[in-house]
């Protein structure tokens, strides 16, 4: 059959195919597989599933954690206007030293986890990077640092499409009792392509003046890694300090941050906040207790209509449900919103007519985590095999 196309006809063909009907085509035939695993074409096919990202909104990856069965639990999921389909069971090859693995980011087909907990500080025991489609994965190399001092290290993971490139940051900094006393230590990347570690473009002198929040779960969006940071104390305006978006550019490698509502830059609010990508805009997610009804919570969400723009924030939703909840998870594409109940169920909630529909999905409430799904190639060289001796 391939006698009879050219080349560039089946590249257009193939880069419109999902990945495990790729893979099989690998076996018709020896230009078939040579094409299909040309890194030219992993990286074009990697490229045109993030430009056509829009148009598959409707694939979740989704995990959650059973304490009962003590394992962790991938699946991709079709949204449709009823339920949450799984069309995919995905082996999940590793155990985490505590109870499940944190999900640093999901981006383009690649997930980045790390055997690292927001309640300890130090460096991460393990980081990966897994594409469950093509069941590869690749553990990063570790740098572990000696100094004695107590530091955090945070970890962020994106995509570049200038160079078509995955590239994992880690922000190292000492942390005494103070924010006052926080001192940047490094930047460093993890290239992807490199297969190393390596200085980012960002030097001791554009450092930022926030710290980022290390139990804050990231949110990539137009190419940027964005955080629940803190501004460090201001001697100008004694001492003052407020919540805010910190950002990172992947492709420039250069800090920034955004404002936040000003309803919600009280420090107060910073264990309950966290960001997310809602219908394709940043969004601010705060979870308030009302008390004395303890079971009964509130959640409020925020949306930035015109990205960069402070004065675009938009109280979007306000959920009020006796049942609580645990977590907002995502936007479904009839409008509805995924919530993770106090109790661990995941359903759909209708903000016009306060409905609320099981989804038959449960799981430790904060083991849950959600994200868009697409396509890729990446790491299906990878050779690597799970070592007990490492991961446990």
């Amino acid at each position: 059959m391939s006698d009879y196309l050219p080349p560039e006809v089946l590249v257009e063909i193939f880069l419109r195919l999902p990945v495990d009907s790729l893979l099989r085509f690998r076996c018709v035939c020896k230009s078939w597989h040579c094409l299909i695993t040309d890194p030219t074409f992993v990286s074009l096919y990697t490229q045109f599933a993030a430009t056509n990202n829009h148009k598959k909104a409707n694939r979740f990856i989704i995990r959650r954690y059973s304490k009962v069965q003590g394992k962790e639990t991938f699946t991709l999921n079709f949204d449709d206007d009823g339920s949450l389909v799984a069309t995919h069971q995905l082996n999940w090859p590793f155990k985490s030293s505590l109870d499940y693995f944190q999900i640093v980011g999901s981006c383009n087909g690649l997930l980045c986890l790390t055997d690292y907990h927001s309640k300890q500080r130090g460096c991460p025991q393990s980081i990966i990077l897994w594409n469950p489609l093509v069941r590869k994965f690749a553990n990063v190399p570790l740098k572990h640092n000696i100094d004695s001092r107590c530091f955090d290290a945070i970890l962020g993971f994106g995509f570049d499409s200038k160079s078509i490139n995955y590239k994992v940051v880690k922000v190292v900094y000492f942390v005494a009792d103070y924010p006052s006393q926080v001192v940047w230590r490094e930047v460093e990347i993890f290239d992807l392509r490199l297969g190393a570690w390596r200085n980012s473009k960002a030097t001791v002198t554009t450092y930022p003046d926030f710290v980022i929040d290390r139990s804050s779960q990231q949110a990539f969006l137009n190419e940027t890694i964005h955080w629940v940071g803190c501004t460090l104390p201001n001697k100008e305006l004694g001492g003052q300090q407020k919540l805010v978006v910190a950002t990172f550019d992947v492709s420039n490698e250069v800090f920034g941050q955004l404002e936040i509502p000003e309803e919600t830059a009280n420090l107060g609010y910073r264990n309950k906040m966290s960001l997310s990508v809602l219908g394709g805009s940043l969004s601010l997610i705060w979870y308030k207790n009302v008390w004395p009804e303890q079971h009964s919570s509130i959640c409020y969400i925020w949306v930035m209509k015109d990205y960069g723009v402070s004065e675009s924030w938009l109280k979007q939703y306000k959920i009020h449900l006796t049942c609580g909840v645990s977590k907002a998870l995502g936007l479904r594409g009839n409008g509805e919103i995924l919530l993770v109940m106090s109790h661990g169920l995941l359903v759909s909630y209708d903000p016009e007519s306060n409905r609320i529909s099981p989804l038959d999905i449960c799981g430790d409430p904060y083991s849950f985590f959600l994200d868009t799904y697409v396509d890729s190639l990446f790491l299906w060289k990878g050779l690597h095999k799970v070592r007990p001796e490492v991961l446990l």
